[in-house]
């Protein structure tokens, strides 16, 4: 990628619209508006920081809770959360959702997640603004659940709606940092366009968005670990690379 491919990458709109809880991270049913000015209250350990650091299971492009103490670094008071806690806690039912409403510069369209089996979750990319998804999961009228608030549901409203079910994650990764001017279609669910899907730049786009999250380690181990990716990435071959640990 080049210096002009980057500027036009720069000029582009990306955003992160809305975060929507559907019997997850003890919500009922909660709608987060994500690009305005947001304040959340409530008492201690009431959920506040986990809803939001729940963003990082719809922008990281995982799709199972292994290894979360090293991937998520969910937190409470008493340390990382286990993979277990993390998974019961954003997906404690069959009927547990999370969507992430995103616009780019190709319009709108929406990521659920839903759990699968042995700590995992896999996802579908719906192109539609969640205005015209909420039904699936909300009656406005009645104020309730949809009647029907299943899995079923919501993948028979992606094949109407010429979704995509995602369960890989090289897929993902391909999906979500793409840039979306290959046209419309399949390609277009891009989230955050990224320089390459090499592993070392996911890896520094993780410890970067860890940033807005952690306080003891920002120095000695998020900080150095997303610097040093983003110093190395642009090299394109290992004897150009730089031979120093930065964490030291």
């Amino acid at each position: 990628m080049n210096v002009e491919e980057l500027s036009s990458i720069m000029d582009e709109h990306y955003s992160l619209k809305r975060l929507v809880y559907v019997n997850s991270a003890k919500h009922a049913y909660s709608e987060i508006m994500l690009d305005s000015h947001l304040a959340l209250f409530g008492k201690n350990n009431s959920g506040k920081t986990a809803s939001l650091a729940g963003t990082k299971l719809t922008l990281f492009p995982e799709v199972s809770f292994t290894r979360n103490e090293e991937k998520f670094r969910f937190k409470g008071k008493a340390g990382l959360y286990s993979p277990v806690e993390s998974y019961d806690f954003y997906f404690p039912r069959a009927n547990s959702f999370i969507v992430l409403e995103v616009e780019n510069p190709e319009g709108l369209f929406c990521m659920v997640l839903y759990r699968a089996a042995d700590l995992g979750y896999g996802r579908f990319f719906i192109p539609v603004p969640y205005d015209t998804l909420r039904p699936v999961f909300w009656d406005r009228k009645s104020n309730a659940f949809s009647e029907n608030l299943n899995l079923a549901a919501v993948r028979d409203f992606s094949k109407a709606n010429d979704g995509l079910q995602v369960t890989e994650m090289k897929q993902l990764r391909k999906i979500m940092f793409s840039r979306t001017s290959m046209g419309r279609g399949r390609n277009r669910f891009s989230v955050i366009p990224i320089i390459d899907d090499r592993s070392e730049s996911i890896e520094a786009f993780y410890n970067i968005y860890h940033l807005a999250f952690d306080n003891s380690d920002v120095e000695t181990q998020s900080l150095p670990s997303a610097i040093a990716t983003l110093l190395e990435m642009r090299r394109g071959h290992d004897r150009e690379r730089l031979d120093a640990n930065l964490l030291k």
